[in-house]
């Protein structure tokens, strides 16, 4: 009987990628086979962590986990794109080892796939997340506006996708690509992903988290975060591609761009004044 449930509606491969964070890497699989949605295969790529992964793997008995090590000369997207090729599955999703997910995920994406009269054209499904910080859940991310449908032009300004909670169709892969291995464009690989995704492909989102990302030290010092310069990385390797043209570059992308980044230096700077305010009240209260 528990068989049968398993196998209730497509295949979902689970790619996680991960390097010696044991007690992580057993929170996010715990996550994962708690789903409601049981027919899943999960894909564990290692960059050869330096305790017994392998016993941890057995340790769950299920065996649709499945443990490949790799060694990735410090590039996790080399893994996650192994993890791709490797995969089974109709449909794609993917969990850091340092993040969680809540255990309706999947359902809740699977069934716009399933039910959806666009599926043909539907690539990617996905939610907001909570943010984890060292004191606990303390927002929603992202802060940018969820997209519906064909949005080509609003991904190419603000192409915000939590890849944590992304379902996107394997076939999709099989279309247009990978995610991008380049180390210079490390941590907007998937930015460039979601843009060339919805070129060819709509998508589906919804405001109810379905994960939880984890902050942490090496997460938010990592000096490869998103900055001007890898940006204009990937618009010269879109528009080598023809993703877009030059037309569309210069007229709508460049300004649209700076635009935004001005925005949220404005906002930036206004979070900033106003926690300041909220210390100094503080203070004077004390005093």
């Amino acid at each position: 009987m528990e068989s049968e449930i398993r196998n209730i509606g497509p295949l979902v491969s689970i790619i996680v990628t991960t390097y010696n964070r044991e007690l992580q890497l057993l929170e996010a699989i715990n996550s994962i086979i708690e789903q409601t949605y049981q027919n899943i295969e999960i894909l564990v790529v290692d960059n050869f962590s330096d305790y017994d992964i392998q016993g941890l793997i057995q340790s769950f008995n299920d065996p649709r986990i499945v443990l490949v090590q790799n060694e990735n000369g410090g590039n996790y997207v080399v893994n996650r794109n192994l993890g791709i090729l490797k995969s089974t599955g109709e449909y794609i999703a993917f969990c850091d080892d340092d993040d969680y997910w809540l255990p309706h995920k999947l359902s809740e994406q699977m069934r716009f796939f399933t039910q959806s009269p666009y599926n043909a054209t539907l690539g990617l499904v996905y939610s907001r997340c909570y943010m984890l910080g060292p004191a606990g859940i303390y927002r929603v991310g992202p802060r940018a506006p969820l997209y519906n449908g064909h949005v080509f032009f609003k991904m190419l300004i603000i192409p915000s996708v939590p890849i944590l909670t992304a379902l996107v169709k394997k076939t999709v892969f099989d279309d247009i690509g990978m995610f991008n291995e380049d180390p210079v464009v490390r941590c907007q690989e998937d930015n460039e992903f979601w843009i060339r995704l919805s070129k060819n492909y709509s998508v589906k989102s919804f405001s109810e988290p379905t994960a939880v990302y984890r902050e942490h030290v090496e997460n938010l010092s990592n000096t490869h975060k998103i900055t001007l310069s890898a940006r204009f990385y990937l618009h010269k390797d879109m528009l080598k591609n023809d993703i877009f043209s030059p037309f569309l570059w210069i007229f709508y992308v460049v300004p649209g761009l700076f635009l935004v980044l001005s925005l949220q230096a404005l906002l930036s700077h206004v979070r900033k004044v106003i926690e300041s305010g909220s210390k100094v009240r503080k203070l004077l209260k004390i005093r």
